[in-house]
């Protein structure tokens, strides 16, 4: 059976009750936080385990992090065999969060427009402009939006690229409409994020994408280029969780004892993890597979890992 993409969840009104959700509180939150941690799908999953919760909290409050969940994301979170409901244990995550005082946003991506009219005073031609260079940059590859904008009538997919002027906020249309086509398995969650990025750029925060999806890290790296290409920002990271724990290591969030439980939880007690980077028995990086163990060592005894994706 299809899995279907619905907004909102049945128990919206739970997961909701304590992020920020009204365009002035997601400003204020946006304009005030000193770096945007952008959750993707499989990544949420994987720190909501109980066992992950306590180190993550202390290190996004310690670094004075806000949390943004996209609307793609929260429907990736409600889909499959939950009845159009986001599993407890994912909502837990979120609430402790907002209960520790974490800024969690609720981000709709089409409202990215709408923020820039309010803090960059930017006109609607401008904004139309943003997003049309945005979905172009986007659609290369064989990316989810290149494909959802195969799917359009010539008209409309011409509305989007061409980069005519138009009466409509493209931003907020176009987006719905991408939106609308998600199917199962598609890239669709991250390219939104990414997609969100590009548009928010000139604000000049440093921005981090959580995710555990190695295949999205190449379009991650493609959209770094093209910010810092366009807009002149430098500060942009894509941690996985491996990745995050070493970081969390390195900074006292996480101990030696914490990691081996750290890395079990997410990538299961017999599991491989896949990373790229570069250890003191290499040269430069390289793409390595290796036991949970193994990596508690790497993490714990190679004080020269660096750690790519």
């Amino acid at each position: 059976m299809m899995k279907q993409y619905i907004f909102p969840p049945q128990n919206w009104a739970d997961v909701s009750g304590g992020m920020l959700i009204s365009e002035d509180a997601v400003i204020k939150a946006l304009l005030y936080g000193k770096m945007w941690l952008f959750y993707d799908t499989c990544a949420l999953m994987h720190h909501a385990h109980q066992e992950c919760r306590n180190f993550l909290i202390q290190y996004i409050k310690k670094n004075h992090g806000i949390v943004i969940l996209l609307q793609t994301i929260v429907m990736e979170l409600a889909s499959g065999q939950n009845g159009n409901s986001i599993l407890s244990e994912h909502l837990g995550y979120i609430k402790e969060m907002t209960d520790s005082g974490i800024p969690v946003l609720f981000l709709p991506e089409e409202k990215c427009s709408t923020i820039l009219a309010s803090v960059m005073n930017l006109d609607r031609k401008g904004r139309n402009e943003r997003f049309t260079y945005a979905v172009r940059h986007l659609r290369n590859g064989k990316s989810g939006i290149g494909q959802v904008l195969d799917t359009f009538r010539d008209a409309d997919r011409n509305r989007i690229l061409s980069g005519k002027p138009v009466p409509e906020e493209l931003g907020d249309w176009g987006v719905k409409e991408i939106r609308k086509k998600k199917q199962s398995g598609d890239s669709m969650g991250e390219e939104m994020i990414f997609y969100c990025m590009i548009m928010l750029s000139s604000l000049f925060v440093p921005m981090v994408v959580l995710s555990d999806d190695k295949s999205a890290f190449d379009r991650f790296y493609r959209t770094n280029g093209y910010i810092k290409e366009h807009y002149r920002r430098k500060e942009m990271q894509y941690y996985s969780s491996v990745h995050l724990c070493h970081i969390m290591y390195q900074q006292g969030f996480v101990l030696e004892t914490d990691v081996e439980t750290f890395l079990k939880k997410v990538y299961g007690v017999a599991g491989k993890i896949s990373f790229r980077g570069i250890t003191s028995q290499d040269i430069g990086p390289e793409e390595q597979t290796v036991s949970v163990e193994d990596m508690v060592k790497l993490i714990c005894e190679d004080k020269e890992l660096r750690i790519l994706i």
